[in-house]
């Protein structure tokens, strides 16, 4: 596996600025990252794709990735068991921090990137825009639909009312919605905090 390789090609996918601030900017792809088909196109040996099938490309991210952190995570109404979709951070040893959204119906997709990787304010703006201006920003919508549940497993990163605040946005330029009211008491129906553990990055 090029691993350089990889990274130069996740690195160039998230040229355009979007937002500018103290020692950070926020980026966005041209078009949907998908993290499995990137993976599997920096593959340089048989010996590899004979991993990747017995394995899975999750062989393959482990690789590259030298911290994830999960945020937020997304729930919808199913006729069996909820749909999910969960809002992640991954580094893998470049200046830029790229989010991933593992989605309720596709693949990995890396959606955003924001420079400085300990930037508290960006990645705030960075998770809020995501909500607030999907399509309008970002090469597609996060989500189709409000979520029935939202679990926050680092509050101390994404505060709730980042997240209120994105989806005020969106209830108004997707839905139609003019009542905030009714929006942040359906928030407080469905959100809850539970905050996971801070994690160490591993060295490469």
């Amino acid at each position: 596996m090029n691993t350089n390789l990889f990274r130069a090609r996740l690195d160039t996918a998230f040229l355009v600025p979007l937002l500018a601030g103290d020692w950070s900017c926020l980026y966005r792809a041209d078009e949907p990252v998908d993290l499995e088909d990137l993976l599997h196109s920096v593959i340089d040996s048989d010996e590899e794709w004979g991993r990747v099938e017995r394995l899975g490309a999750v062989y393959l991210y482990r690789q590259v990735v030298t911290a994830e952190v999960t945020l937020v995570q997304f729930e919808w109404g199913g006729p069996a068991v909820p749909a999910r979709g969960t809002l992640y951070l991954v580094n893998v040893g470049l200046p830029k921090t790229f989010v991933v959204m593992r989605s309720r119906v596709g693949p990995n997709t890396v959606v955003a990137a924001y420079r400085g990787l300990e930037s508290h304010a960006m990645r705030q703006r960075c998770v809020e825009s995501l909500l607030a201006h999907g399509a309008e920003w970002y090469p597609e919508e996060l989500f189709d639909e409000l979520p029935a549940a939202t679990i926050n497993w680092r509050p101390d990163l994404i505060p709730k009312q980042a997240l209120v605040d994105g989806y005020w946005a969106y209830a108004q330029r997707v839905l139609g919605e003019t009542e905030r009211e009714l929006l942040e008491a359906y928030v407080d129906a469905t959100y809850v905090e539970k905050p996971l553990p801070a994690l160490t990055p591993k060295t490469e």
